[in-house]
């Protein structure tokens, strides 16, 4: 019996996940663009996203992604991390989106 564990890209494309993500970021114009980018040329919508400054001249982006999978999410905090002026990126697990609100699946 042939069994199949991954969706055929046409059913990737429909199903989205919510996640949020927080970088830690140099707190210097143009970051939110960089960071946005990186969704964009991943193909990543971006739902909600807020920045703000932290201490020490840094920030940070929050931001909640719709992603096909754990691979997605994956590449793109690889992808973020990598961005010149980046610190750290890390996913926020069992809390709320950019906005304060409970990430919510999409319909």
């Amino acid at each position: 019996m042939a069994v199949e564990w991954s969706l055929p890209e046409k059913e990737k494309e429909k199903r989205r996940h919510r996640v949020a993500l927080v970088a830690e970021i140099e707190d210097k114009p143009g970051m939110l663009h960089e960071v946005s980018g990186v969704m964009a040329h991943n193909n990543v919508n971006i739902h909600e996203a807020r920045s703000e400054p932290t201490t020490g001249g840094k920030a940070a982006i929050t931001m909640t992604l719709e992603v096909a999978d754990l691979g997605q999410l994956q590449n793109i905090m690889n992808a973020v991390k990598r961005t010149p002026g980046v610190l750290n990126v890390e996913r926020l697990r069992n809390r709320r989106g950019a906005t304060g609100k409970q990430p919510k699946k999409p319909s």
